[in-house]
This record gives structure tokens, sequence and C-alpha cells, in this order.
């Protein structure tokens, strides 16, 4: 009987112990529970939107024109009367060029000035006259474009001042001078960005004129004169 009793013993403990090996832990660790991966950025989307703004066409404020004038014309000239001791010319070649600038204060609104350096050549009958000229014009002007970027006028007014010396068979016979007002209408044509070509009628008209202290005929001038012209946003 006590041999029975032990084994019964026994075999209960070895049941109990083999219930506790199959059973987990309470203190094992607990299983991370699984990590979403990082999201990729999105590439950054470019459109004509997030370029940068084109550069201010021709006319706006701030823009800088910058020219060469360049005057090689046969005009007419008119006179009130003639000159003192001396005929009326009936035909005058000019030739003229001159440095110029001009600031748009405001869009389409410029304020300029140009120096202007030629020679006249005067003929009246069989006599031949060559005129050196030196000049200064400042001038306000209006810019209207036509075709954005490609056609567009530019009228301005000017007033300006004159120092003409006469030769007569190359030596220097007397000098002039001269204020008046004038009036320029070109046509702006613009081949490519920042350059233009600038050509149209102008006309000029004396206010006041003088030779040796003594007034002479106010003359008014009609010609053609092409500027070659570039510009910049300052």
């Amino acid at each position: 009987m006590k041999r029975i009793a032990r084994l019964t013993v026994i075999v209960v403990a070895m049941s109990a112990s083999g219930t506790a090996f199959g059973q987990e832990p309470a203190s094992a660790a607990v299983a991370p529970a699984a990590v979403a991966p990082a999201a990729t950025p999105a590439p950054a989307v470019t459109n004509e939107a997030s370029k940068e703004p084109a550069e201010e066409p021709f006319g706006k404020a701030g823009v800088l024109n910058v020219a060469s004038d360049l005057s090689l014309n046969v005009q007419h000239t008119g006179y009130g009367s003639a000159p003192s001791g001396g005929e009326t010319p009936s035909s005058v070649t000019t030739y003229m060029v001159g440095p110029a600038a001009d600031y748009f204060v405001i869009d389409n609104l410029s304020l300029g000035a140009m120096f202007q350096f030629g020679r006249i050549t005067e003929s009246t009958g069989a006599e031949e006259a060559k005129i050196d000229v030196i000049g200064f014009e400042p001038r306000v002007g209006y810019h209207i474009p036509l075709v954005p970027e490609k056609l567009g006028l530019w009228p301005r007014i000017n007033y300006f001042y004159e120092s003409k010396k006469f030769m007569v068979d190359g030596r220097a016979d007397i000098t002039e001078k001269s204020m008046g007002v004038g009036v320029f209408v070109p046509l702006l044509i613009h081949p490519v960005e920042h350059f233009h070509i600038v050509i149209g009628p102008y006309m000029d008209t004396a206010l006041s004129t003088k030779a040796g202290g003594q007034d002479e005929a106010k003359a008014t001038t009609i010609g053609l004169r092409m500027e070659i012209a570039g510009w910049w946003k300052l």
C-alpha cells in the first residue's frame, strides 16, 4: 500500500511539472509591432508659375535706353526771310550723329537728352557752304506699344540748342546760335531682346537765331532720323 501511495504522488507531481513547462512565462517580452516604412517625399512639381518671372518689357518704369542717333538725310529748310546779306539756300544736306539716353520715370513716360555733332552742306546757286554743328537736346517722350516686344511708337518733344560754325572755302566765316523746339515721331522695331531700331520723321522750329549779335532768319527743318539703341532694366 505504501508503494502504491508513493507512485501516485510521483505521477501527480510529474503531471503538474509538465503543465508548467508547456506554459510561457508571464515575464516573456512582447514582440514589437511592425513599423510602417517612412513615406518618400513627393518630387517637387515644377511649372511655368514656379519659374522666375520674365523681365519687364521696354517702356516700363526703370528702363534705361541708350542710343546712337544717326541722321543721314536730304532735307528741305524753309526760312521766314532771307538771311542778312545773303540768298536763301536752295537745298540742305545734313549728316549728324549723336549719343542719347532716355530713362522711363514711370511706365511709358521717358525723360532724356541727346548731344549732336555733324555737318550741314548748304547750296546757294553756284556757292556751297559747309557748317559744323554742335547741339544739345533735352526731351520728353511717351511710348505706345503696338505689338508687344515687336513694334511701337515713341513720340518725343524736345528743346534744342545749336551752335553752327559756317565755313566757306575752308575758312571759318561766322558762328550762329539757335534755340527752339521740335518733335520726333519714330517707329520702334525690336528684332531681338534689349535691342531696337528707331526711325521716323522729325521737325525742328527755331525760336531764336543770332549770328554775330544780330538776329537771323528762324528756320523750320523737316527730316528723317534713325537711332540704333539698346535698353536695360535698372
